[in-house]
């Protein structure tokens, strides 16, 4: 039994982390802690809060969701172990120098970003997979709200919101450069399972050169992250991302009962920049405990389009699917073959073709895709629950 100070801010799974330390018999203590609303690298006056905190509470561990370095310099100050389990890719703060302290536990839920911080010398770091909550799911019956039922359903950003671009910025490259741009982007889009981006602008010098004068890089002084890292993973996977789910949805809009629950805000949407049937598959963003749950168990096919700097790991998205009963499509991540096995507890796809048949085969064939729905239910119920997580903590 544990007494754990959590750092709560708005993420996922809050809830679910709190019902597994509650089943496992440990207590913990909530610290509010804005993530957006401070300087969570630097900031001394909050690294003295939870270090005040600490000592005073005795904790055997601190806990957050994503990994912050004024947290880490707290533990490291009291001898606390700091235990942080991340979700988000690209994520800047776990390229910190302060990842080295020998108080910190941090799990990534990428093994590929795993290995690539072990190749930078980080040994505090350690494989971890997301999870999810069916005891929470099981609770939730589909029929108390109809109106999300659909053949195909997608959840998540489009990538193309002001908040999320960043590629824009890189309009001050020439023409040629621009060119260049696209044609890597456009190379990286065909590839599942293989992130090439990154090498190949470590390769090309002299054009990392003119990115770095088009969109200065504002570097920490504890930050170790290449600047290639940088403009691969906050600009132009961004993008192939935001490429990659729009011609996705619209295929899938000119054919299917599409429904994709996303940010309304878009400007595009206002543009009317989308297809007539994309416009009318579009629906406001769920709610992550109250209303993505009905998403899942009423739709014939959950689809999964992962975020392209995630480099093999799995979103949560799909545990949360899987979780709900529901049937998981989705592109190629190599973690997903560790966990589960292919055509019996997910199916993946492998290029746009691919997908429009495996959509259609299974949209005409429901006793084997509730068949495989229910074998990845069983075993993310067995397996990949946050209550099984905690029993490795």
């Amino acid at each position: 039994m544990a007494h754990i100070l959590f750092l709560e801010w708005n993420s996922y799974a809050n809830e679910y982390m709190k019902r597994a330390w509650t089943q496992a018999g440990d207590t913990f203590v909530s610290f509010s802690f804005d993530a957006k609303g401070r300087n969570t690298r630097f900031d001394g006056e909050l690294t003295m809060e939870l270090a005040k905190t600490l000592i005073e509470g005795k904790y055997d561990y601190m806990f957050s969701f994503n990994y912050f370095p004024v947290a880490a310099m707290a533990a490291k100050a009291c001898r606390v172990r700091y235990v942080s389990w991340v979700y988000d890719s690209p994520y800047a703060q776990l390229y910190s120098e302060t990842v080295h302290y020998e108080t910190n536990d941090i799990r990534v839920f990428d093994r590929a970003e795993v290995e690539k911080l072990k190749a930078h010398g980080v040994t505090t770091v350690s494989y971890l997979p997301m999870a999810t909550d069916v005891s929470y799911y099981d609770r939730i019956q589909p029929q108390n709200a109809l109106q999300y039922r659909a053949d195909i359903s997608f959840i998540g950003s489009l990538y193309t919101e002001s908040d999320m671009q960043l590629f824009h910025r890189l309009d001050a490259l020439s023409e040629e450069d621009k060119r260049h741009l696209e044609e890597l982007m456009q190379e990286q889009k065909k590839l599942y399972g293989q992130n090439v981006l990154e090498e190949r602008l470590r390769v090309d010098e002299a054009f990392l050169e003119r990115l770095q004068e088009a969109v200065p890089l504002g570097a920490y002084p504890d930050a170790f992250a290449s600047k290639e890292w940088y403009y691969a993973n906050f600009f132009l996977y961004r993008k192939v991302t935001a490429y990659e789910r729009m011609d996705i949805l619209e295929l899938l809009a000119q054919k299917y009962d599409l429904k994709v629950y996303t940010h309304l805000e878009d400007k595009n949407i206002q543009k009317g920049k989308y297809s007539e049937g994309l416009l009318r598959a579009l629906k406001p963003k769920v709610d992550y405990y109250n209303q993505a749950p009905y998403v899942y168990k009423n739709s014939k096919i959950n689809l999964n389009i992962t975020l392209r700097s995630i480099g093999s790991g799995i979103p949560l998205r799909c545990f949360d699917i899987m979780g709900c009963g529901g049937f998981l499509l989705t592109n190629y991540q190599a973690d997903l073959f560790e966990l589960f096995e292919p055509n019996k507890d997910f199916v993946y796809y492998t290029d746009y073709e691919d997908l429009l048949e495996k959509v259609d085969y299974y949209l005409k064939h429901d006793e084997k895709r509730e068949r495989i729905a229910r074998n990845g239910y069983e075993k993310v119920k067995e397996r990949h629950t946050y209550k099984e997580r905690l029993l490795n903590w």
